[in-house]
């Protein structure tokens, strides 16, 4: 059986984004193994967003995902565009 363990990230949401973006970016410019791999670590990632996210009023949690979902954008661009940050 795999060891896991918890992690603590203090992460704002374009950090988050940023992490997300890069995730995302090297699950599609890899082979099918590492592909599933990171696809599940991204879902993982944005699954913690529940975590945070229950404490905040909707619009607060509305304003925080599109901060993350910008970031996480802006980054892919710039990744698709060149290949780097």
């Amino acid at each position: 059986m795999e060891q896991s363990f918890s992690i603590r990230l203090d992460l704002n949401p374009k950090k988050l984004g940023a992490l997300l973006a890069c995730i995302d970016f090297a699950a599609h410019h890899t082979d099918e193994n590492n592909n599933a791999f990171l696809l599940d670590l991204s879902d993982e990632l944005r699954d913690t967003q529940k975590q945070f996210l229950g404490g905040m009023s909707i619009n607060m949690g509305n304003k925080v995902i599109k901060q993350i979902q910008s970031s996480e954008k802006t980054i892919l661009n710039k990744l698709d565009k060149d290949g780097s940050v």
